[in-house]
């Protein structure tokens, strides 16, 4: 039962079947293994630039956890998100509704 002419919803859900089955087996698991290779070099490259930055030193410990860098970091993060809130509360000015 359903719409003539539309497909079942749960023919779109169904990806993995998909993917397994237009690259096979041996693809499939290629491509996790892809995926996991690609996320822990990622991750190791942030791993080693945090490293990095938590290495330069002020006074007796380092720069990027003073209080005045934290301090810095939080206003610059409250300033962002309120301004996407602003940004999202104010109405669409009306020549963008008239282009189109």
């Amino acid at each position: 039962m359903g719409v003539p002419g539309y497909k079942p919803l749960d023919q779109y859900l169904r990806v993995e079947e998909a993917m397994a089955g237009a690259l096979g087996v041996a693809g499939f698991l290629m491509l996790c293994t892809a995926l996991i290779a690609a996320a822990s070099l990622v991750l190791g490259i942030i791993e080693a630039v945090r490293g990095l930055a938590l290495s330069v030193k002020i006074g007796d410990g380092s720069l990027l956890l003073s209080r005045y860098v934290r301090v810095v970091w939080g206003t610059a993060l409250c300033t962002v998100a309120l301004a996407m809130l602003l940004l999202m509360a104010t109405p669409a000015p009306d020549i963008v509704y008239k282009v189109f």
